[in-house]
């Protein structure tokens, strides 16, 4: 289905706002085929780090600026698991946590399943993508679905992880702006 997506609010959609034949909203910047994303940052955090003070900012790709937490400066982890605890009541769905030192770690979240990309900010390759370390756990699971700009996005079930899994990986990226060892990178 071809379309347009004409809301000024949307800032998830290239400038011609086209959608495909997929329903995927076209953009300026893909990762890794996974997460779409459009957001040019201009607004940042500052996180508390000492000598190594990274600025960090949240973007919510679906509900964008009506979400109140879209644009929250990003302080601490504390901070970070009390976002984490609001916005897990919601439908699975794709947000950001970008950090001036040049990376983004782009996540679903909603319901007990996450997914996790860690990648540059200037949507360049490589995309590297969370797995469980146990195979086991990868070929268990099923398919997940979150909402990005109103368009549903299908990640491989061996590329969700637990939410408690994403919450760490959140935190170890928050306080380090690199990919935390507990789970496995792989790229896309």
């Amino acid at each position: 289905m071809k379309g347009q997506a004409n809301d000024p609010r949307r800032d998830d959609v290239d400038d011609s706002g086209k959608i495909t034949a997929h329903g995927e909203v076209t953009r300026k910047r893909q990762f890794g085929g996974n997460f779409p994303v459009a957001h040019d940052s201009t607004r940042a955090a500052n996180v508390n780090l000492g000598s190594n003070a990274m600025k960090f900012i949240l973007h919510d790709f679906q509900e964008g600026s009506d979400n109140p937490l879209d644009g929250t400066q990003v302080v601490d982890s504390g901070k970070l698991r009390d976002i984490f605890d609001q916005l897990q009541q919601r439908d699975p769905f794709i947000l950001e946590l970008e950090g001036d030192n040049g990376y983004r770690l782009t996540f679903g979240s909603g319901g007990p399943v996450s997914c996790v990309q860690h990648s540059s900010s200037d949507g360049d390759p490589p995309y590297m993508v969370a797995v469980m370390k146990d195979a086991l756990h990868r070929s268990e699971r099923k398919d997940c679905v979150f909402l990005c700009g109103g368009q549903a996005t299908e990640i491989r079930g061996s590329q969700c992880v637990p939410f408690s899994v994403l919450q760490s990986v959140a935190s170890h990226f928050l306080e380090t702006g690199t990919c935390s060892d507990e789970v496995d990178w792989i790229e896309v």
